[in-house]
């Protein structure tokens, strides 16, 4: 036996055969892996439930459907009075009035004192002060109301402006915290500024409309 062969142990004998035998392992490993991105590939990801989305839109559909009703129902919101009709601001003037609004809520994060806050079934169904702004409020949405004075000659033409007012979420210093969006629905005033639709925002007058507004679609 050479000096060699008494020089290698069976610990060297068995790293020599491993030598030998990793290239066959890479090569299986690489394979395997391969092999299993390939199958995941062919998986098919479960899929939002179908059913899920329809009752969602389905159920998006039906608030739609009552806040369109309760506009257009002249019985869900009762005529103005017009006692004191007199006192209701002109146009120009109600729209001052709401942009002051707007900026006091910009810098004292609350309405104004004059501004008559309800809940929304005295809102709509209650009697307004002609010369005063009424307000009923769902978190960081408000829905401010008021009554002006359309005729500027002869006898008062009084009819309700409608105006959303809602809270940014966002985080940037430079956007202001409120913002102002008047409602254009049926038989009100009309919007000279941005407008938004009743209807076109069913989730946020959820929480401004008379529950009885909801009632029948529950």
């Amino acid at each position: 036996m050479s000096q060699w062969e008494l020089l290698v142990t069976e610990g060297h004998v068995r790293a020599a055969k491993w030598r030998q035998a990793l290239p066959w392992l890479l090569g299986i490993s690489i394979a395997a892996t391969i092999l299993g991105i390939g199958l995941s590939g062919l998986a098919r990801w479960p899929q939002p439930s179908a059913k899920v989305t329809d009752a969602k839109a389905a159920y998006t559909e039906d608030m739609r459907s009552a806040v369109t009703a309760f506009f257009e129902n002249p019985a869900d919101i009762p005529p103005l009075s017009r006692e004191n009709a007199t006192q209701a601001p002109t146009p120009d003037a109600l729209d001052a009035h709401v942009a002051d609004i707007l900026d006091t809520l910009n810098r004292e994060n609350g309405l104004p004192d004059s501004v008559v806050v309800q809940d929304a079934d005295t809102f709509w169904r209650g009697a307004w002060k002609p010369d005063a702004v009424h307000a009923v409020r769902d978190g960081s949405t408000i829905l401010i109301g008021g009554t002006a004075n359309t005729a500027y000659r002869g006898a008062p033409d009084l009819r309700r402006g409608y105006w959303i007012l809602r809270k940014s979420e966002t985080t940037q210093a430079e956007a202001k915290g409120w913002t102002l969006h008047c409602l254009a629905a049926p038989e009100a005033q009309p919007c000279r500024d941005e407008s938004v639709y009743p209807a076109s925002i069913p989730a946020t007058m959820r929480g401004l409309l008379p529950p009885s507004a909801f009632e029948a679609r529950r």
